[in-house]
C-alpha cells in the first residue's frame, strides 16, 4: 500500500485531493441537474438562503452592540452578502467555460456562446439570479437608496432570466458574470470596512 502524503499541517495531498475534488464535482453536478429540473424552486431557495445570511449578519452586528439594527447594518449585510455571492457565483461561472472548452492561458479559444446551456450553466445562473432576486427584494423593503444598483439588478435579472428561458447562451452569461464578479469582494470588502469604520465614530 503506497503510503499517504500529506502536506506541512496535516492537508492530505495527491489521492485525498482527487477524493475531494471528485466528491465536489458529484455535488455540484447533482445540484445542476436538480436546479434544472427546479428552476423556479430553486431560485426560492437560493433567495431564501441569502437573504438568512443577511439576517445573521445584521443580528451579530447589532448584537454586538447592543442596538436596534439600523440602516447602516443593512448596508453593511448587503455587501457581506454580496461578498458571499460572489465568490460560488466566480466559481461556477469559471467551470462553466472550462468545462467548455475555455482555458485561461494559452492559445486563446472561442467557446460557441449561442450552444445551449449546460447543466452548470443554469445552476450558476440560478444562483446569481437569485442574489439579484432578494437583494431588489430587500432595498425595495427597507428602502436603501441605491438606484443605480437597483437598475443594475433589474437588467441583469432580465438578461439571465432571457438566457434561462431560451435555453441557450449560459457561456456569454457565465464570462459576463465572471468579469464583473471577480473584483466584487475587494470592492464590497473595502464597502464594508468604510461603512464599519463610519459606524464606529458614529458610536452606535
Amino acid at each position: 500500500m503506497r503510503p499517504r502524503l500529506t502536506l506541512r499541517g496535516g492537508m492530505p495531498r495527491g489521492d485525498d485531493q482527487r477524493c475531494v475534488g471528485r466528491v465536489v464535482r458529484i455535488a455540484v453536478d447533482r445540484l445542476a441537474q436538480w436546479t434544472g429540473r427546479r428552476t423556479v424552486l430553486a431560485h426560492l431557495l437560493f433567495a431564501a438562503v441569502l437573504f438568512v445570511c443577511n439576517r445573521i449578519s445584521i443580528a451579530l452586528m447589532a448584537g454586538r452592540h447592543g442596538t436596534e439594527a439600523t440602516l447602516l447594518h443593512e448596508d453593511i449585510a448587503s455587501s457581506i452578502v454580496a461578498v458571499i455571492h460572489s465568490i460560488p457565483a466566480c466559481c461556477l461561472a469559471f467551470d462553466t467555460l472550462v468545462q467548455n472548452g475555455w482555458r485561461p492561458r494559452g492559445e486563446l479559444t472561442k467557446p460557441d456562446v449561442t450552444s445551449q446551456n449546460s447543466p452548470q450553466g443554469v445552476l450558476g445562473l440560478v444562483f446569481t439570479n437569485s442574489y439579484l432576486l432578494q437583494d431588489m427584494v430587500y432595498m425595495l423593503r427597507f428602502g436603501l437608496n441605491d438606484m443605480h444598483v437597483l437598475i443594475h439588478h433589474v437588467l441583469s435579472f432580465t438578461f439571465l432570466t432571457s438566457v434561462i428561458l431560451s435555453g441557450r447562451g449560459d457561456k456569454a452569461a457565465a464570462l459576463c458574470i465572471l468579469v464583473g464578479e471577480i473584483t466584487n469582494p475587494i470592492t464590497n470588502g473595502n464597502l464594508i470596512v468604510f461603512l464599519a469604520h463610519l459606524s464606529h465614530v458614529r458610536n452606535w
